[in-house]
């Protein structure tokens, strides 16, 4: 699932997300003369990755707050979408005391 796919002449964002046994899975990858101005490097590479159990978690959360049957993918693609995606999922899994496993290269 494509969360960001976005373009402009300083910066390049993909992220996508995916299931992988059981666990939700992020990644992202961040390019161009903006990213080089901040870390010193022109290629930024990070991956969330969430336990089988707060993958679950995750998602009955986001059922419940969107009244709606919908499968994690779909609701993970409505909640963290766009350029602040990662930062909303950040946020939203900090708000309900979901851990995530963080890893940038």
């Amino acid at each position: 699932m494509i969360l960001c796919n976005y373009k402009d002449p300083r910066l390049a964002v993909h992220v996508s997300a995916f299931i992988e046994e059981g666990q939700l899975k992020i990644q992202g990858q961040d390019l161009g003369p903006a990213v080089l101005e901040i870390f010193d490097d022109s290629d930024y590479e990070y991956f969330y990755t969430l336990s089988k159990e707060n993958t679950s978690a995750l998602h009955e959360l986001m059922k419940a707050d969107s009244s709606t049957e919908q499968g994690l993918l779909e609701l993970v693609a409505v909640y963290f979408s766009g350029l602040d995606g990662c930062k909303n999922f950040r946020d939203y899994c900090e708000e309900h005391n979901i851990p995530y496993e963080f890893f940038c290269h």
